[in-house]
């Protein structure tokens, strides 16, 4: 899958021109540094944003996302918040099998009770776990200590389910832990 995305703020250019090329049905790895357009890009490729140089390669696709917020309801429990994101496309087993995997086992803990980092499980929980042919993970190991971390690429890998996607990380021993076909540089 290959696409130019361009897009403009204000004038100014973040993204122009920009060549993405992933390789379709495998994990593809977005970095640089901060302030380059690396979210701009994942919200144009998403379509949650115009995208001016109107790239058709990615439109049409089903899409999860993990933002770089959780946006989790915050009085809801974890799994009350997987159900209402998620609807009945996924069965409550489905959900709490993910859960335990993430290392989240106490289902019933409302979410503002939980750290940082089991907040951010539970917004992977939520990607991960939502029907798409594009999975878009926009940092997500965001706050998760090296255990919890370790249980994510597990589950990012055991549940890719030969869709396309795209993982902006920051580290490089992410390219130990998930099977990376291509790095993209931004």
């Amino acid at each position: 899958m290959k696409g130019m995305f361009t897009k403009h703020y204000d004038g100014v250019a973040v993204l122009d021109g920009f060549i993405l090329d992933v390789v379709d049905g495998a994990m593809n790895r977005i970095t640089g540094p901060s302030g380059r357009g690396k979210t701009t890009l994942l919200r144009l490729v998403a379509g949650l944003e115009p995208d001016e140089a109107d790239c058709a390669d990615f439109k049409g696709r089903t899409v999860s996302m993990l933002f770089q917020e959780d946006r989790l309801a915050m009085t809801m429990g974890m799994v009350s918040n997987l159900r209402h994101a998620l609807g009945r496309d996924v069965g409550l087993d489905a959900i709490l099998s993910m859960l335990n995997e993430l290392g989240l086992e106490d289902h019933d803990k409302r979410v503002d009770e939980c750290s940082g980092g089991m907040r951010r499980r539970i917004a992977l929980a939520r990607a991960l776990l939502a029907h798409s042919e594009l999975l878009i993970l926009d940092e997500p190991f965001t706050g998760l200590d090296p255990g919890s971390r370790r249980l994510a690429c597990e589950a990012i890998v055991r549940h890719q389910d030969g869709r396309t996607v795209l993982v902006v990380t920051h580290e490089d021993d992410d390219e130990v832990l998930l099977p990376i076909a291509r790095t993209i540089a931004l």
